[in-house]
C-alpha cells in the first residue's frame, strides 16, 4: 500500500489583482493531465491543496496552474513527485 500526498498551492496577493483570480481558479495538473476536482480543496482565497491517496511506485510532474482571467492558463509552480 502507498502513502498519502499532500500538495498546497499559494498565490500571492499581487497576483489575485493583477491576473483578476483567486484560489478557485487553481488548476492541478500530473504530467499535463487535470486532476481531478475531488482531490482538490480550497483552503482560503489564496490557497489550494491537491492530495493523492495510495501513491505507489511512480514518478508524476506536478502542476499547479491558475487561470487567469478565467480563461488562459498559466504555470504557477511545478515540481517532480518521486515516491516510491
Amino acid at each position: 500500500r502507498g502513502s498519502n500526498f499532500t500538495a498546497i498551492c499559494v498565490l500571492k496577493e499581487k497576483c489575485l489583482q493583477q491576473y483578476d483570480v483567486n484560489a478557485s481558479f487553481i488548476v492541478w495538473k500530473t504530467n499535463h493531465v487535470a486532476v481531478p476536482k475531488e482531490q482538490v480543496t480550497v483552503i482560503n482565497r489564496t490557497t489550494s491543496s491537491v492530495t493523492f491517496t495510495d501513491m505507489t511506485l511512480q514518478t508524476v510532474q506536478l502542476t499547479c496552474n491558475v487561470l487567469s482571467f478565467g480563461q488562459i492558463e498559466q504555470n504557477v509552480y511545478g515540481t517532480t513527485v518521486l515516491s516510491g
